[in-house]
C-alpha cells in the first residue's frame, strides 16, 4: 500500500484495495492544495492565461471526470473497449457536462461559466458525493484489468491535475508548504544536474515515443513511432538555448 502511494507508477497495475487507498489520498491532496489557494487569493481570482485554469473549475472538473467515466458509465467494466460516446447516467449535478467537459468547453470560456458557487461549498459537496459513488463501484468491481481500467485512469488523472494545481500556485506566488511538493535536485544528491561538455547529438533513425501495455497507459501515452532522416548535433553544452531550438526542430520534422 505504502509503495503505491510513494510510487505513482504502481497505480498502473494496482488492485482494488490499493486503488481505493490511493484515490482517497489523492483527493486529500487535491483539496488541501485547493484550500491553500482559496485562502491566498481573494475570491479565487485567477488571471486568464493559456497556462492556467480557474481553480474552482479545476476542482469541479476532477470530480466530473471520475463520475463521467465511472459512476455514470454503464460500460465501465469494458475498460478501454468501452464506447466513449455511450449515453451516460444522470450525475449529482444537472448540466455538469456543459460546465466541466474539457473536450467541449473552450478554455477561454471557463472564467465566465455559471459554476455552482464562488465559495466552493457546493463543489466540495459534489466531490464528496462523487468519490463515495466511485469507491462503492470499486468495491463491487472485478479484479481484472478491464474492470479496474477507469479507476486507474481516474487516479492518474486526478494526480495530473494536482500537479497542475501546484505549478499554477507557483506561477501565482502562492506558497505550498507541504514538504512533498518542494523542488528537489534532479539527481537526488542535493546537486543540480550538470551537463557534460558535449558534443550531443540526436542520430538519424527510428524512435519510439510513449509506452504500451500490459500496464495501464493513457491514450496519449501510446507508442508513437517516428523517424528523423538526418542527425543533428549540438557542439557545446554551454549553449542550451541553441540545443533547445535544434531539438524542437528535430521533433517538428518527425513523421508518424
Amino acid at each position: 500500500m505504502t509503495g503505491l502511494l510513494e510510487n505513482p507508477n504502481l497505480a498502473r497495475d494496482a488492485g482494488a484495495a490499493g486503488l481505493a487507498a490511493a484515490l482517497e489520498a489523492s483527493r486529500e491532496d487535491t483539496l488541501a492544495t485547493f484550500t491553500v489557494v482559496e485562502r491566498s487569493l481573494e475570491h479565487l481570482t485567477i488571471p486568464q492565461r493559456e497556462t492556467l485554469n480557474p481553480s474552482l473549475w479545476e476542482l469541479g472538473h476532477v470530480g466530473w471526470f471520475q463520475e463521467f467515466w465511472i459512476t455514470r458509465n454503464v460500460q465501465r467494466c469494458a475498460g478501454a473497449a468501452a464506447d466513449p460516446a455511450a449515453p451516460r447516467l444522470i450525475g449529482v449535478r444537472a448540466q455538469a457536462d456543459a460546465l466541466y467537459d474539457s473536450s467541449q468547453v473552450p478554455h477561454a470560456t471557463r472564467w465566465s461559466l455559471p459554476l455552482p458557487d464562488a465559495a466552493a461549498a457546493a463543489t466540495r459537496g459534489d466531490l464528496a458525493s462523487q468519490i463515495e459513488g466511485k469507491l462503492e463501484r470499486l468495491r463491487d468491481a472485478g479484479g481484472d484489468d478491464a474492470s479496474l481500467y477507469f479507476f486507474r485512469l481516474a487516479l492518474l488523472h486526478e494526480d495530473m491535475h494536482h500537479e497542475a494545481a501546484l505549478y499554477m500556485a507557483q506561477s501565482l506566488g502562492v506558497a505550498i508548504n507541504d514538504a512533498r511538493w518542494q523542488a528537489a535536485s534532479l539527481d537526488g544528491t542535493g546537486r543540480q544536474l550538470e551537463f557534460g561538455a558535449g558534443p550531443w547529438s540526436l542520430v538519424a533513425g527510428r524512435w519510439a515515443l510513449g509506452g504500451s501495455g500490459p500496464s495501464f497507459v493513457f491514450d496519449n501515452e501510446l507508442v508513437l513511432l517516428c523517424y528523423k532522416k538526418q542527425s543533428i548535433m549540438c557542439p557545446s553544452s554551454t549553449n542550451l538555448s541553441r540545443w533547445c531550438r535544434w531539438t524542437r526542430a528535430w521533433n517538428g520534422s518527425r513523421r508518424t
